[in-house]
């Protein structure tokens, strides 16, 4: 399970970095989620933040339901569902083995193992099995908690931030 977009996979095999092909192993599929970088998902909270700050009292419940969708968080929310559905079933109903992988490993990735091992096991909708999965999801795999949340950066505008575990926070609250 390739987290990225088609496209972008593509694009990083241009420049040199990785980029999985079935060849390379038997009885292999190589999916494609299409989930967007951090940039993407970045510019989609910076929307959201934008509209629920906005003096919403002028916008009747239409106009700000379309303006919430044209944020694009829900999509995003969607798609990063849909794409942790779709392991279960090939972990479950397939009985298959699943890699799951994005550009660098330590975003999109943490966020589909973490989501999919909530959705398997309710051992870590527990506290302990929560920290546990923290752990294995997140800190194991290098992701970068201080720059995608500003924190110890004097520059809060850094194009490194991106709420990757906020948005795994607001699915799993």
């Amino acid at each position: 399970m390739d987290a990225r977009p088609f496209k972008a996979a593509v694009g990083n095999a241009v420049m040199g970095k990785g980029f999985e092909s079935a060849d390379n192993y038997k009885n292999t599929v190589v999916h494609f989620l299409n989930i967007d970088n951090i940039h993407a998902i970045r510019g989609c909270m910076e929307r959201m933040v934008e509209l629920c700050a906005s003096d919403s009292s002028q916008l009747d419940e239409s106009s700000w339901y379309q303006k919430l969708g044209a944020t694009q968080w829900l999509s995003y929310v969607r798609i990063i569902l849909q794409s942790c559905n779709r392991i279960v079933n090939t972990l479950g109903e397939e009985a298959a083995s699943v890699v799951a992988h994005c550009s660098d490993g330590w975003d999109r990735t943490s966020q589909l193992c973490a989501l999919t091992k909530l959705l398997i096991d309710p051992y870590y909708r527990t506290r302990k099995g929560f920290a546990v999965l923290i752990e294995q999801e997140w800190l194991s795999f290098g992701h970068k908690f201080a720059e995608r949340h500003g924190h110890a950066f004097d520059n809060y505008t850094n194009d490194q931030r991106a709420p990757i575990f906020l948005q795994v926070c607001g699915l799993v609250g």
